[in-house]
């Protein structure tokens, strides 16, 4: 797809538990499309291929009835770095192969992606505009000890197994900080709505 007949694309990115479908889930009530990495991914561990692919690297254990197990997987990954990377290279290529169809598939004029690992995958070069969503740590390890219902150390593997929140900030284009009340957020994203026009497309690299 040249890049002039692309929709301008948009990356909503951030820490685990940091709010981003909250984020998300407010620009597709404003109208627009997001799709999402993480919902990709769940996707494709249905997939025959990749079942296959990591019933072999993993063993049966991460399955239930045949099935992979996302709780079991996670808790097994998230407590070994190189089963991570494991798990990544064999994700992220089809998720990427799969955000690019729909990429080249759209006819709309913006489209929004939430991308959860955008930096640690190295993809902010393949977006317009990046959107990173922040909170303080301890609000993250109360929001995954709540929501989740993860000890503090499964909460704390499941952070620092991203990139710290600073290098993502220093890394993003536009920052969003989830810390403040419901209202301060929707003011900010509406300051950035009404902004966007201020926001040129980019030579961006496609995502395979």
């Amino acid at each position: 797809m040249k890049q002039e007949n692309r929709p301008f694309l948009i990356a909503i990115t951030g820490g685990i538990a940091s709010g981003k479908s909250t984020v998300s889930g407010w620009f597709e009530k404003q109208g627009f499309t997001v799709h999402y990495a993480d919902k990709i991914g769940h996707e494709l561990l249905n997939d025959v291929k990749v079942l296959k692919t990591l019933n072999e690297l993993f063993g049966p254990e991460i399955l239930i009835d045949g099935i992979i197990d996302r709780e079991k997987l996670g808790n097994y990954v998230f407590s070994n770095p190189n089963s991570l990377k494991k798990l990544n290279s064999v994700l992220h290529p089809a998720i990427r192969r799969r955000m690019q169809d729909l990429i080249e598939q759209s006819k709309e004029k913006i489209i929004f992606f939430e991308i959860p690992l955008l930096f640690e995958g190295g993809l902010e070069t393949s977006f317009d505009l990046v959107v990173n969503v922040h909170v303080s740590l301890e609000n993250q390890i109360k929001r995954l000890i709540i929501r989740n219902k993860f000890t503090r150390l499964q909460a704390e593997n499941r952070i620092n197994s991203q990139l710290a929140t600073e290098n993502k900030i220093a890394l993003a284009d536009v920052n969003v900080d989830n810390n403040k009340t419901t209202l301060q957020l929707r003011n900010q994203l509406e300051r950035l709505i009404s902004n966007l026009d201020s926001y040129s497309k980019k030579e961006v690299v496609p995502l395979i």
